[in-house]
């Protein structure tokens, strides 16, 4: 059965998830915060692929930006260390449910029309399934989250759900990385973007959280898993 990749929604969550990173500048006081961005942003990669899972939620605003109106589809995406993952994405007409387990990539909501509205299910060798399954690992995912680029810088101090955090800002200033400012555990807690190719709007055109680190989350198979 063909597997149609809707690749609007798919570009907005990674223009969401890439942060670019380069030599950055110092910032103040105690934690992570005093240390360079560059430094921060390895720190912070470092403790996400250390960490066994993480649930990364919020929305995506799809093809114009953070103009009134604009569509926006919303992510809930749960990775692990194992490389098993689930990611589901609603809105813009779009309903996609992707879960990996093993072997299996397991797929809903991006067959033909017509086809079994059920789960789909693919070997993760099958071609079809490669873009897919990327998405659904964390080295992968983390590892896009911190790019060499433009020169980044951090631009402040802020709280994300009651935690001390760090804001980071790629060198166009379109972007947004907040990182736990707790050398022990520094995590990213959230990143928000502005439209690709413009000016940064008064809102983010995305913004994703990042929760329940280390929660030990185990990913299951689909009921009736899949044709």
């Amino acid at each position: 059965m063909p597997v149609l990749i809707r690749r609007s929604v798919h570009a907005g969550i990674g223009a969401v998830l890439v942060v670019l990173a380069a030599a950055g500048c110092a910032g103040s006081g105690g934690g992570e915060s005093a240390k360079p961005a560059a430094q921060i942003l390895s720190d912070a990669e470092a403790a996400a692929q250390a960490a066994d899972s993480v649930h990364i939620s919020g929305t995506v605003a799809q093809g114009g930006g953070a103009a009134p109106g604009a569509a926006t589809a919303t992510i809930n995406l749960v990775l692990t260390s194992s490389g098993d993952g689930r990611e589901q994405i609603n809105g813009a007409g779009q309903n996609i449910d992707l879960i990996k387990v093993g072997q299996v990539l397991y797929l809903k909501g991006l067959t033909a029309p017509g086809a079994n509205a059920g789960y789909q299910r693919l070997a993760v060798t099958d071609p079809r399934a490669a873009p897919l399954v990327a998405q659904l690992d964390k080295k992968t995912v983390f590892d896009q989250l911190v790019k060499s680029g433009s020169a980044p810088s951090i631009t402040g101090k802020d709280t994300v759900a009651g935690q001390a955090a760090v804001k980071i800002s790629p060198g166009g200033g379109v972007g947004v990385l907040y990182v736990a400012d707790d050398p022990a555990h520094p995590y990213p807690l959230k990143v928000e973007t502005a439209p690709a190719g413009g000016a940064a709007p008064a809102g983010p055109a995305g913004a994703l959280m990042f929760t329940d680190w280390n929660a030990h989350t185990t990913i299951t198979a689909p009921p009736n898993g899949g044709n």
